[in-house]
Order: structure tokens, then sequence, then C-alpha cells
């Protein structure tokens, strides 16, 4: 009977320790998540940005120059992720 007890105590014990690790891991998650959103949002409205730029080049240089120009170009995107 106490030996039943002892492992009774101990398997509640090791329930509760998961189910912090749970915890933790479902904040994690979350905040991956947040932080994905929130990076994507951000490369939409750069997207958003360089398109409207590009459109304007466009309309005030021509589409021939922009590509000579563009061909012509040493410039790299970096980009963090």
């Amino acid at each position: 009977m106490i030996q039943t007890k002892k492992t009774l105590k101990l398997a509640e014990s090791g329930r509760e320790v998961l189910e912090r690790k749970r915890d933790i891991l479902l904040r994690e998650l979350r905040n991956s998540i947040y932080e994905a959103e929130r990076s994507r949002e951000e490369l939409l409205a750069a997207l958003a940005k360089a398109y409207q730029n590009l459109r304007e080049a466009n309309m005030a240089r021509g589409s021939e120059t922009l590509a000579n120009v563009a061909l012509g170009s040493n410039a790299k995107a970096n980009y963090l992720i």
C-alpha cells in the first residue's frame, strides 16, 4: 500500500512537470507565430512599396530604360529572416 502511494505521488509530480513544460512550449509557439505574422506584414508592406516605386519609375523612365538599368546594376538585396 505504501509503495502504491509513493508511485501515485511520483506519477502526479511527473504529470505536473509535463503540464508546466507543455504550457511553456505553447507560450513559445504563440510567440513564434506572432513574430512570423509581424515579419510577414513587414515584408508585404516592403513589397507593396517596392512595386509602387517600380510602377512610378516605369512611368517616369519607361520600361526599356529600367530594364537596361536593372541589367547593369550590381545592387544586392539583403534579407534577414
